[in-house]
């Protein structure tokens, strides 16, 4: 059964350089650190369930050329599942419109950081598994996460409770302009058999790391604001919103 490890925000520099009150009021930040290629780094929002929150941002503007998330705006643009992929989901992607998944072996240093210097390195040994959806896009479908180390050294356990008493991912809820739906269908059904499968809505739940459970619905828009997310005919699946544990806080 696949995995959810985790979910990507970008945002600002200044968002993770000065964290503002409507983040530090809801959830308490661990510092994260710089990535290998020192184009993007990161502070992470921990939950009890296992899955974190990468608020992700790039180094400098001109970083972002050439990058797999340079041309994507601030909001969620990426999500990943724990483990490798199964055949089952490979043979999904291999041979269709959509692509299929490239292993990408992730060895290197991560940085610890504070205010954005280095002062502590620690190994992480990881493969990453790249899916790309329609137009080879990024944040389509998922990528992967396989750690060949502890998964500790890359996600630690939270060190202290969020102020809001969020804990856990309750549901993911995805767009896709309705003519895009089908093609996703197969590959969905073969992460884990869809809970419901209607023309316009796929629902499916995803454990999560220790132990619970998190639902997706990956449907068509149902209003304005939705179509006006999605893009019209060439967009989606996008993340549109999360929600969090019981309490239903939405971000």
């Amino acid at each position: 059964m696949p995995q959810l490890d985790h979910l990507v925000l970008l945002v600002p520099r200044e968002v993770l350089d000065q964290p503002p009150e409507s983040l530090t009021t809801v959830f308490s930040l661990y510092p994260g650190g710089q990535h290998a290629d020192g184009k993007t780094f990161n502070t992470l929002i921990l939950l009890e369930d296992g899955v974190y929150i990468e608020l992700i941002a790039f180094s400098t503007e001109n970083l972002k050329e050439g990058h797999w998330w340079g041309s994507m705006p601030n909001g969620w643009i990426d999500w990943a599942l724990l483990g490798e992929p199964s055949d089952d989901v490979r043979k999904s992607l291999t041979g269709t419109i959509l692509h299929p998944i490239v292993d990408s072996p992730l060895q290197g240093k991560m940085f610890h950081t504070v205010s954005h210097h280095k002062v502590e390195g620690r190994e992480e040994t990881a493969k990453r598994y790249d899916g790309r959806g329609v137009d080879n896009r990024r944040g389509n479908v998922p990528f992967w996460c396989h750690d060949l180390t502890d998964r500790t050294l890359r996600v630690p356990p939270p060190p202290s409770p969020h102020p809001s008493k969020v804990t856990s991912i309750r549901q993911l809820t995805f767009i896709v302009h309705r003519e895009r739906l089908p093609r996703y269908r197969d590959f969905y059904s073969s992460l884990v058999t869809l809970t419901r499968d209607a023309e316009n809505l796929m629902e499916l739940n995803l454990d999560t790391p220790r132990g619970g459970s998190c639902k997706v619905v990956v449907k068509t828009p149902e209003n304005e604001m939705e179509e006006e997310f999605v893009g019209g005919e060439d967009g989606g699946p996008l993340l549109y919103r999360v929600s969090l544990s019981e309490e239903q806080r939405k971000i």
